[in-house]
């Protein structure tokens, strides 16, 4: 009897199912044994492609930027004018990112879990790609500063990357488009008019109760570190207190967990909700809505952080629970945008919502939640320039 002919395309296979383990699952929470039954194969043959599961991680995570670096590597055209060449550029994105969405993520929230060189030559790749995009953004609106290009690449970038954090379906082509035009809504954005006071800083005062000093110090661990890293001394010495003294406040660090995910859930969808319901008109309704947000991001960075991060270390009910939340806080969001576009489809009322929260976290990161008003304002004229085409 022959042997059995391995197919050629086994570790491309490998490494597709491991991306979107990755992404699902978070690093630590895909098993090498589980990505081996998905492929059909066993544990030991497994290994006989990737010696180590960083290696296979690794191999993931340089994948996914690799696709997006062949996506903007576009040839050369000096004749095409800049706008032309920013959209070519976002039309190749927004196909890769289709493509590779069931493990689009995996870049954005897991790459903490590289090691520092490989994580070095992972940022470089993505530095590349942003300067590609910055390019044409430059050329096309001179008087920007360094600052405000950075902005709206990033939160180009994000749109396109929001459809990794939901599955609303709608179809490919459309997809596409609300991507691309998504995109230069906000790259064509006009500064806002700086008339806004500051904002309450970001640095609040240690809490004086102790399970309160325990849930702020653990989403802050959480968010920075990860769920894994985070240890429950580490938590305790943060709050003023020994290991001992969490337990007799939560469970453990699932309890932890758990809490922390309730606080988010509460701070982000009655607000929302109300703010929807009292509005006099939609598009006060829906700048509510974004200044709300934006207030609550800012003043609370580790817990958007933490939300988009660390859903998968919940347990299956909870997970699906708050993912459930997040869905309906997308559903009213486009709620209002419909109000003002009943033409529409609401599923593309719905990506819009996701890209907005997208965008307010990813360029949050980038500025590094900096209570700067007019930073905060750029933001939110961004968010309110995601509407619907036409």
């Amino acid at each position: 009897m022959s042997a059995q002919v391995r197919p050629r395309d086994r570790r491309q296979r490998i490494a597709v199912v491991a991306a979107e383990a990755f992404d699902a699952h978070g690093y630590h929470g895909a098993g090498m044994d589980e990505i081996a039954a998905a492929v059909g194969i066993s544990g030991p043959a497994l290994y006989r492609h990737f010696p180590s599961k960083y290696a296979l991680f690794l191999h993931s995570v340089e994948s996914l930027v690799s696709a997006l670096d062949a996506a903007t590597d576009l040839p050369p055209d000096p004749a095409a004018p800049p706008r032309a060449r920013l959209t070519a550029l976002l039309a190749s994105l927004a196909a890769t990112s289709i493509e590779h969405r069931r493990s689009g993520g995996l870049y954005r929230w897991e790459a903490r879990m590289l090691r520092d060189e490989d994580r070095r030559r992972v940022v470089r790749t993505m530095r590349t790609i942003t300067a590609r995009l910055a390019a044409p953004v430059r050329a096309m609106y001179p008087a920007l500063t360094d600052v405000e290009v950075q902005m709206r690449t990033t939160a180009a970038l994000s749109v396109l990357g929001s459809i990794t954090g939901h599955r609303a379906p709608l179809a490919r082509q459309r997809i596409a488009s609300v991507l691309v035009d998504g995109c230069l809504a906000v790259v064509d954005c006009p500064p806002p008019v700086p008339v806004r006071t500051a904002d309450a800083a970001t640095q609040r005062p240690a809490p004086a109760d102790p399970r309160e000093a325990l849930l702020t110090e653990s989403i802050r661990l959480f968010a920075r570190h990860g769920y894994h890293e985070a240890s429950v001394e580490e938590i305790a010495e943060a709050a003023g207190m020994t290991a001992s003294g969490v337990y007799r406040h939560f469970g453990g660090k699932p309890a932890l967990l758990d809490a922390a995910f309730r606080r988010i859930a509460e701070g982000f969808g009655p607000a929302q909700h109300a703010a929807a319901a009292s509005a006099a008109d939609p598009a006060a309704a829906l700048r509510m809505q974004a200044e709300l947000y934006i207030r609550r991001s800012f003043r609370h960075p580790d817990q958007l952080t933490l939300y988009f991060a660390e859903v998968s270390n919940l347990p299956p009910s909870r997970r699906r629970m708050l993912r459930a939340a997040h869905r309906r806080l997308a559903e009213c969001w486009a709620d209002t945008l419909l109000r003002s576009h009943p033409e529409t489809p609401r599923n593309e009322a719905v990506y819009l919502a996701h890209a907005a929260f997208a965008l307010i976290l990813d360029v949050g990161r980038a500025v590094r939640f900096t209570a700067d008003p007019g930073t905060q304002a750029q933001i939110e004229e961004m968010v309110l320039a995601l509407q619907p085409a036409g």
